[in-house]
């Protein structure tokens, strides 16, 4: 065990001073390490910030210690229980001096004795169950010890001998994690007394009281499980915390999320009399009956699955937030009140298992399986030049480099794993709708393109612990990437039949990831958010119409364009994923689903607003309230309904959804974002332009692309069809490939390539619709010319961006090949090439012939040179 002193590193200087620490948490964190760290790292120099090594203690345990505390009544004292069964106390201020002593062995309350046990070492020990996880002290010298074996009652004053062997839990009932609970006295008839939450290798939790010794089942004061959870149900308590009023109890699970509870949600300030306490105890005669308590809140967008002793802590003065670690590495912070994520935190290089939170001050420690504890500090950013305002962070985000969607990285990897994704139940509901924006990026476009390549894909990717992390820091941009793929972790697992990392559902875990999300949207470009209406994102009054980048100097931004680059323009409003809008909205679906945070108010209605109003939240019915980006969506014209079905919309109140309505609404925003795409061009923003673009494609593949139990009536009206919403991905596409080709050049091929795939069935033969590998199947033989005559007139484009791409490649024959296939498209449709399209195929011939020419004269010199030598070989020999 370690000892550290970190007082230097909780003061108020900066450790890095403008450094990447103390920057925006939105910001790029690319270049991870500032330079004044490595430079004073380097010369073992002390550095504001940093914490001194004090000790290094031999604590006497043969395999790993679990849990360290200080012994108060001892001073210079500690206790630690570890792997190997045993709990001991030692001595930090003598630790060469005096070895540690045993408080509790593994040699007593098993069967067998520890001369039997030692020559086989720890793998005897584990196999008999004999771990202890934690410890907590009830007074000076008495305290619980949980373990495989049970909860056990130990006294600091009695030999290892004489320390109780029996269970406070009953037999075979191992204990993972504890917590103490008493009810601040009031008044003369309110319990004081000492009780204990435990939890093991199950759903449920239980309160016990310690003054009963009839058995475990007299013990049981009330039971706590989630709704979603059965008692059969393969999940395990890995950590519990009790908030500081004692009011409500915080549960972590493996193979699941985070749950809150109240602890008596029906006596008033959560302190229930010695009537009541009884009357609770008398409901349960045996282990199985009795009442058991549903959860208030559950948490989590994090996966639990790794290791078996993630803790969960309330922190913060009022218990505002919930710290827990993850498989990711991440240390999660939530927002209690909303479910939201307040901070990120690239924590461990490989799982995270807990944060500590310091009780009153604004500090946090983070553990794991890497070598290394980590101090946080909770502050703003103390950079001067880092603007962490809403404008702030707006400009940051339109400041920053592009990324590439999974849609636009790998397309056909999308649509191989939506197609190997069988329909998703969950048990509680209705079937789980997987949108395409959700499948998390592929890291080899070669994976993917079967039921194999998925599964493959899905080791690569979700079969170690921990992702990759450019440094300790607040890493809210991973944020999005990291959900998805925990999410698709979970949907291939049950996918294959394994065990589900989060056994109370996917519908549920979906919903907190779609918040979690728009949370984080609305804060990274400053903007408000509501969690009774996530979805629905405005402006802050003050910050309208500022710039949020300067315009480029060689270009006139034209008025009407210039809304696409103020604070509060439309397009930063849309939801970035359509699955974080569509599935909740009565508009697009027809069984919309509850959106953003869900606190159980039908069992707990007076308790949840009683506490919740605190906090400044209290959710309420989800509304439907206009927004700036649906309203001006809905200004575009109809493409997706008859006039006839116009005119019976004008006499009669519509139903809440309906398919064409939909379809339309779908479009008008994909639309949209293709246009506020072209906006951001003509005023210099490539970056933006390609964001939008992006996202707009993104919209199109919700009814383009079949995806695990989607909207039929939406994947129905485009599939196989020349549509308009088909039309406008084509075009989206061939714009992208025009900005990609600045700076990603392989990714702007990758779009022109896409396209020509899209538009070839409705171009290769006039009045038909073609499929196949080898478009050798006839899906429509009735197909309108105007079809042929529009996809030909796209086709020419895509040849013409597709050609642009390869003569930047210096890639000349295939750029002749290309553009000459564009002049051929053009003419079929009795039209003359455009011009820049003839020069562009007149330079790509002469850099063709330039090539050849050089090519050559290199192919002259190298036979040149290998006639010299055998002339030189002939003279040597001769």
């Amino acid at each position: 065990v370690k000892f550290w002193d970190v007082s230097r590193a909780m003061g108020m200087d900066n450790p890095l001073p403008g450094g990447k620490y103390s920057k925006c948490p939105f910001a790029d964190y690319s270049n991870c390490q500032s330079n004044d760290y490595h430079r004073t790292h380097n010369n073992n120099s002390s550095l504001a910030g940093s914490v001194v090594p004090l000790l290094s203690l031999q604590t006497g345990h043969r395999a790993n210690v679990f849990h360290v505390t200080p012994v108060d009544a001892h001073p210079g004292k500690v206790l630690t229980c570890g792997a190997d069964g045993f709990l001991r106390m030692a001595n930090v201020t003598r630790p060469e001096n005096e070895s540690s002593s045993v408080v509790v062995s593994p040699e007593f309350g098993i069967e067998g004795s520890m001369d039997d046990l030692l020559p086989l070492g720890l793998f005897s020990l584990r196999s008999e169950k004999c771990m202890c996880f934690s410890h907590h002290l009830l007074n000076a010298n008495t305290g619980l010890l949980c373990g495989e074996r049970g909860l056990f009652q130990f006294d600091l004053r009695l030999s290892p001998r004489e320390q109780s062997t029996r269970s406070l839990l009953g037999n075979d009932k191992g204990c993972k994690s504890c917590a103490i609970w008493s009810a601040p006295p009031s008044s003369m008839d309110i319990v004081d007394s000492a009780y204990v939450f435990a939890g093991g290798a199950s759903s449920e939790v239980a309160l016990y009281d310690l003054r009963m010794t009839d058995g475990s089942e007299s013990r049981i004061v009330q039971k706590y499980r989630p709704s979603g959870l059965s008692r059969d149900s393969e999940v395990s308590v890995s950590g519990l915390d009790v908030s500081k009023d004692k009011r409500e109890l915080l549960v972590s699970y493996e193979n699941d999320q985070v749950f809150s509870f109240p602890v008596f949600p029906n006596s008033p300030g959560g302190r229930p009399t010695i009537d009541e306490m009884e009357e609770y105890s008398g409901s349960y005669s045996s282990d199985a009956d009795g009442p058991v308590l549903s959860e208030l809140a559950a948490y989590g967008g994090h996966l639990n699955r790794f290791t078996f002793l993630k803790n969960a802590k309330y922190a913060g003065p009022q218990d505002e937030y919930i710290c827990t670690g993850s498989d990711s590495g991440r240390a999660w912070i939530y927002e209690r009140a909303t479910g939201t994520v307040a901070a990120f935190l690239a924590a461990d290089q490989s799982t995270c298992n807990g944060v500590m939170p310091h009780p009153s001050l604004p500090y946090f420690i983070t553990y794991g399986i890497d070598s290394t504890a980590k101090l946080w500090r909770a502050t703003p950013p103390v950079d001067r030049d880092a603007d962490d305002s809403p404008l702030g962070r707006a400009r940051e985000y339109h400041r920053q480099q592009y990324e590439k969607s999974t849609l636009v990285r790998s397309w056909t990897y999308a649509k191989a794993t939506a197609g190997s994704i069988a329909t998703l139940d969950d048990d509680e509901s209705e079937a789980v709708t997987i949108y395409p924006d959700q499948f998390p990026v592929s890291e080899s476009p070669t994976i993917g393109n079967s039921i194999l390549g998925s599964i493959l894909m899905r080791r690569r990717m979700f079969g170690m612990r921990g992702t990759r992390m450019s440094g300790i820091c607040n890493d809210f941009r991973e944020l999005p990437n990291i959900l998805q793929k925990n999410l698709f972790s979970c949907v291939i697992a049950s996918e294959e039949g394994e065990s589900e990392p989060v056994s109370s559902g996917l519908a549920d875990l979906v919903r907190r990831m779609s918040t979690i999300r728009l949370r984080f949207q609305a804060d990274q470009r400053g903007l408000l958010w509501n969690p009774n209406d996530p979805w629905v994102l405005a402006p802050r009054d003050f910050y309208k119409g500022m710039e949020l980048a300067e315009p480029c100097a060689r270009k006139t931004v034209d008025v009407s364009k210039r809304e696409s680059i103020v604070y509060g323009n439309p397009y930063d409003l849309i939801p970035g994923s359509p699955s974080d809008w569509l599935p909740y909205d009565p508009e697009m679906t027809k069984t919309p689903l509850p959106c953003g945070p869900r606190f159980n108010v039908e069992d707990y209605d007076d308790f949840y607003h009683e506490r919740y109003s605190q906090l400044g939240f209290v959710i309420e019915e989800t509304k439907m309230p206009g927004t700036r980006w649906r309203e001006k969506a809905k200004q575009t014209d109809k493409v997706f309904e008859s006039n006839a079905a116009a005119v019976n919309k004008q006499e009669a109140t519509p139903s809440i959804y309906d398919s064409e309505r939909a379809l339309q609404l779908l479009y008008d925003t994909a639309l949209m974002l293709k246009e506020g795409g072209n906006a951001a061009l003509e005023s210099g923003s490539t970056m933006e332009a390609a964001r939008r673009y992006d996202c707009a494609i993104r919209y199109c593949s919700v009814a383009i692309l079949a995806h695990p139990n989607a909207n039929a009536d939406l994947i129905q009206a485009t599939e196989r069809k020349w549509c308009p919403l088909r039309k406008l991905l084509v075009s989206t596409r061939l714009n992208l490939c025009m900005v990609l080709a600045n700076f990603d050049l392989r990714g702007a091929r990758d779009q022109a390539t896409l396209a020509l795939k899209e538009l070839a069935p409705f171009c290769t033969q006039p009045g038909k619709v073609l499929g196949g590998k080898k478009l050798s199947t006839v899906y429509n033989e009735d197909e309108p010319m105007s079809t042929y005559q529009e996809a030909k007139e796209l086709q020419a484009k895509a040849y013409f961006r597709h050609g642009s791409v390869d003569l930047k490649v210096g890639d000349y024959d295939e750029a002749v090949d290309e553009f000459e296939e564009s002049i051929k498209c053009t003419k079929e449709l009795s039209k003359e090439p455009d011009p820049v399209l003839l020069r562009r195929l007149a330079e790509a011939k002469r850099e063709k012939i330039r090539k050849s020419k050089r090519q050559k004269r290199k192919f002259k010199r190298m036979l040149a040179k290998e006639a010299l030598k055998e002339e030189e070989e002939d003279i040597s020999q001769g």
